[in-house]
This record gives C-alpha cells, structure tokens and sequence, in this order.
C-alpha cells in the first residue's frame, strides 16, 4: 500500500514536469537572424508601425532603424545586420524582458 501510493506520487510529478517542458518548447524563442526573429525584434522594439509601412526586415535601413530603438544610439559603424549585431540586439531585448 505504502509502496503504490509514492508510485503514485512519484508518476504525478513527472507527469507535472512533462507538462511543464511541453509548454516552454512551445514558445520556443525564434532563431536568431531568422525572418521569425526579425519579426520578433521588430515587434519587441517597435521598429514598423504595425500596418505594413516602414522598411524590409533585415535591410540596412530597417537594422539601423532597430538599433536605435533597442539601444537609443544612431550606429554608423557599418555593424547593422552582422551576425554579432544580432546577437548583442537578441541580448539587450532579453534582458529587458522580451
């Protein structure tokens, strides 16, 4: 009797930890430098206006644009877009909660 009611227990707190990791993956955070992170930042920095206007993801025009947003400074280093601008903007949205 002892012994089936810790089994018991024990299967529901795994099935509560399955749970649990089926929903992070879910929502899963989107590949960086992919067209769902550009989304994402776009949306977390507010680059676009929401209704279609405002330069393509991923231009220059469009990552200089998101640098100012997420960083408050004007980048004219040419840096915008490489894969470690990507990583320093992924960084700074994540730490301010995005």
């Amino acid at each position: 009797m002892k012994k089936t009611i810790v089994l018991l227990a024990l299967a529901g707190l795994l099935a509560g930890c399955q749970h649990a990791g089926s929903e992070s993956n879910a929502k899963a955070h989107p590949e960086i430098g992919s067209k769902a992170w550009y989304a994402w930042v776009d949306e977390a920095a507010g680059v676009s206006d929401g209704q279609g206007h405002g330069p393509d993801y991923g231009s220059a025009e469009w990552c200089r644009a998101a640098h100012w947003r997420v960083f408050g400074v004007r980048d004219d280093g040419g840096e915008n877009c490489s894969p470690a601008w990507q990583q320093s903007v992924d960084k700074a949205l994540r730490i301010a909660g995005h």
